[in-house]
């Protein structure tokens, strides 16, 4: 559980803070089309999709300064 929290507070690189906008992105724009009855089958998988890419991505860390805390 250490390691989770330490890989959480890490930072992160600056590719994955990108990947990690767009899932909040792909996400949001689930929550928006889940209100239109039309759009309410593909709207959960885009807020599961988006939720999973942003968590992967804060979680990723550079190996460089996880070498240098050990």
């Amino acid at each position: 559980m250490n390691e989770l929290k330490k890989r959480w507070n890490a930072p992160t690189p600056k590719f994955w803070q990108k990947v990690k906008k767009f899932g909040i992105a792909i996400g949001t724009l689930g929550g928006i089309l889940i209100t239109i009855p039309a759009t309410i089958i593909v709207a959960p998988y885009l807020i599961t999709a988006g939720g999973v890419i942003a968590v992967l991505s804060q979680l990723t860390v550079d190996d460089k300064i996880q070498e240098n805390d050990n």
